[in-house]
């Protein structure tokens, strides 16, 4: 396999602004399958929002995503999703009666019916 082939996620020159403030500038990511990847920075530094531009929450003023080897022009939250691609944010409140599956998969539950598949969460 190509090394081409075993890239999931491409996003090449990402550039996002906020009322004139410049968040990203020319922001580069490979992200391959069966790989760990850790994204970390100071606060402010724009790992939120490269996210929100990966999971189609806020919209790239420059650059591209590159998903499967297929440029993704219009990506919303639900078609990152249906694409595998799902955040799971940082949360201080998560609900202590549900297990760690549970809370991940909250609001994208697989179901079966009514019921949890929860050994596929």
């Amino acid at each position: 396999m190509s090394e081409k082939q075993q890239v999931f996620l491409e996003a090449h020159g990402l550039c996002k602004s906020f009322g004139g403030n410049e968040v990203l500038h020319d922001v580069n990511l490979i992200m391959r399958p069966g790989c760990y990847h850790a994204l970390m920075g100071e606060n402010g530094a724009g790992k939120s929002t490269l996210i929100n531009l990966i999971t189609g929450i806020h919209k790239p003023d420059k650059g591209t995503v590159i998903i499967d080897g297929r440029q993704v022009d219009n990506i919303t939250p639900q078609s990152a999703r249906e694409m595998g691609i799902i955040t799971v944010h940082q949360e201080l409140s998560i609900n202590p009666v549900l297990t760690v599956a549970q809370n991940i998969f909250l609001g994208c539950e697989k179901l079966n019916g009514v019921f949890l598949r929860s050994a596929e969460m």
